[in-house]
């Protein structure tokens, strides 16, 4: 059996391939991952900020907004932000994600 693409076909998709292949495994090498405290800490301001942002229509809803804050415990979001401040001070990545995000 003869293969489907002509040598002149493959050469010219080649070098698509390789830069395919290079931004996909470029991008996951890198990409700096943040530790595990910090990203439970990122994600829990953003799901506080939707909930907090939410309008309690009636009463089964506000008991949703504020089951869901209390789960979340956004009360304690800002001293945990600055415990994580205190631990990772000398890792100005981490220090400007909890600084903008």
């Amino acid at each position: 059996m003869r293969h489907r693409f002509r040598k002149g076909r493959i050469r010219w998709v080649r070098p698509f391939l390789l830069v395919g292949m290079e931004s996909i495994c470029g991008t996951a090498f890198a990409r700096p991952t943040l530790p595990a405290d910090v990203r439970h800490v990122l994600e829990r301001r953003e799901d506080c900020d939707h909930w907090l942002g939410e309008e309690p229509y009636d009463a089964d809803r506000r008991r949703e907004i504020e089951r869901a804050v209390r789960e979340l415990r956004c009360d304690t979001l800002e001293r945990d932000e600055a415990r994580l401040r205190r631990r990772y001070a000398a890792h100005s990545a981490i220090i400007d994600r909890l600084k903008t995000d």
